[in-house]
């Protein structure tokens, strides 16, 4: 939650009041209504000397002239259309002592409990109406976890709101005022915008209700949160700000064609960058949630990473190999465990659809059906295997986004060409630690700058495998490193706190 908002950080939603002042950005805006003024020149041939440059090649297209005025009047007339249904959102959250704040943050309400007991918070963020009977779109992490939703429409109307619906893996939420003919958004095809498009974001930034802005997209396809592996936002530089969450972003017919969800900051300023929701994302969930209040996903049951170009190296494959690299189990009841598929498995397609990256992997089977079987097909020591895997449910809390932290011990010694020294995992120690794997060799000391600090190992990590050779003493992997040399990469199959992965780990 943000100070009279919601709008997300994409570095950390976990706890939104440690770090509210890092999330509090107004993204600045170029100035628009500059004279847009598009016209081809043509290239003055000259007789060409040494050293000069390819003349560039004119593309043919047809001249566009806008003058600010008509600028102006465009945006006008898309806010006149949409500005109606667009709401103002207001919610109230119970939480307990041990999680509030100790700054005082203006425009929330904390309580004056001073027990153990409950006490409230309030915030507010935006939506916008999709039915004329009173569906709203707006942000799970505006409405989420709310005990009481006030909605206020453009007419200064206000009603109670119930959730009919959330989805904390997109983000998305419907709540349902009990009202009629009113006035009523248009979701637009978000598949169909591109890169230097105009689009305007409405609002309430800041409780600063029915605000506009406007901007160009930035990019597409973005996946900049961390958080779930089915964000794949809109970015924009329209001004998106706290309270701007779960409002429209709508291009120039006056469509939706995302709804604002986050913003980028490192330092609190301006920083013009911002995401939304593409709309075609919303359509699919905003269906589900009506009908069933909540999303069912396919689930395969494996924690993936990229493979990238020295990991493919590694693995003795081509270094453009693509794929899903399986570095663990989220649980130890894994449909794909139990159709053969294991760490260091590299998934290259599923029913035939290709997948190049671990976010296209989740994408594909959150889109499939429980139960469903699927084909997949992967390599395993450089061959190519197939896998029949039946689907079971997804749990989005089954997933644990822990991936270690750089803190820990300093390092002891150098540790030889990798910088790093090892130990025999005893079976005292895998109990201790609660190893997945029961032997390795753990990792004693790191030194700084070294190959090993480079690749992010960490004290206390044990290593299972070298490349495709098994690590089960550290003997083992002084033998399976001994050899190595200035230029060469190794993946290391790492074990860290609970969650296996692995590593490239180059030497200079």
């Amino acid at each position: 939650m943000e100070v009279n908002g919601n709008t997300r950080n994409t570095i950390k939603r976990s706890n939104p009041f440690a770090k509210w002042a890092k999330r509090i950005a107004a993204p600045t805006v170029a100035t628009l209504l500059l004279a847009v003024s598009f016209s081809l020149h043509a290239f003055q041939t000259r007789e060409k000397t040494a050293g000069d440059l390819p003349a560039p090649t004119v593309k043919k297209s047809p001249a566009v002239t806008i003058s600010p005025v008509e600028l102006s009047h465009t945006f006008a007339s898309v806010a006149t259309d949409v500005k109606p249904a667009v709401v103002h959102i207001n919610v109230v959250e119970k939480l307990t002592r041990t999680s509030v704040p100790q700054i005082q943050i203006p425009g929330f309400d904390f309580g004056q409990g001073q027990g153990q007991g409950p006490s409230k918070q309030r915030a507010s963020g935006s939506g916008f109406i999709v039915t004329n009977d009173g569906y709203i779109l707006t942000n799970n992490h505006v409405v989420g976890k709310a005990t009481e939703i006030e909605v206020k429409l453009s007419d200064g109307r206000k009603f109670k709101g119930t959730k009919v619906g959330v989805d904390p893996e997109t983000d998305l939420a419907v709540i349902k005022i009990d009202a009629t003919n009113l006035p009523t958004a248009v979701l637009g095809d978000s598949d169909k915008i591109q890169q230097g498009d105009w689009v305007l974001a409405l609002g309430s930034p800041f409780g600063l209700e029915q605000t506009l802005t406007a901007g160009i997209i930035s990019g597409v396809g973005r996946d900049v949160s961390g958080e779930t592996p089915f964000d794949s936002f809109i970015q924009t530089d329209a001004s998106i700000n706290p309270g701007n969450s779960g409002g429209p972003l709508v291009n120039m017919d006056g469509q939706v064609i995302g709804i604002n969800s986050m913003i980028f900051t490192e330092s609190g300023a301006n920083q013009g960058i911002g995401f939304a929701i593409p709309s075609n994302t919303v359509r699919d969930i905003y269906k589900t949630l009506v009908t069933k209040g909540k999303v069912v996903r396919g689930y395969l049951g494996v924690i993936v990473q990229e493979l990238t170009p020295e990991q493919a190296k590694g693995f003795g494959l081509p270094e453009n190999t693509r794929g899903a690299l399986i570095t663990d189990w989220p649980n130890t009841d894994s449909p794909a465990q139990k159709a053969g598929l294991d760490r260091g498995d590299i998934i290259q397609s599923v029913n035939g659809h290709t997948i190049n990256t671990s976010g296209e992997l989740t994408r594909f089977i959150g889109g499939t059906s429980v139960s469903q079987e699927v084909t997949v097909k992967y390599l395993r020591d450089g061959k190519e295997k197939t896998a029949v895997v039946r689907l079971a449910e997804r749990h989005p809390e089954t997933f644990n986004t822990r991936n270690g932290d750089d803190g820990g011990d300093q390092p002891e010694e150098k540790g030889g060409l990798l910088g790093m020294s090892v130990e025999t995992v005893t079976p005292d120690v895998a109990k201790d630690m609660d190893l997945k794997i029961k032997t390795g060799a753990i990792v004693r000391s790191v030194a700084p700058g070294g190959p090993a600090s480079d690749a992010r190992l960490l004290r206390g990590d044990v290593i299972h495998r070298v490349n495709r050779e098994a690590i089960t003493t550290g003997d083992d992997f002084r033998r399976a490193t001994k050899n190595l040399k200035s230029g060469d990469q190794v993946i290391i199959q790492v074990e860290r706190r609970g969650t296996i992965t692995f590593l490239t780990l180059s030497i200079d």
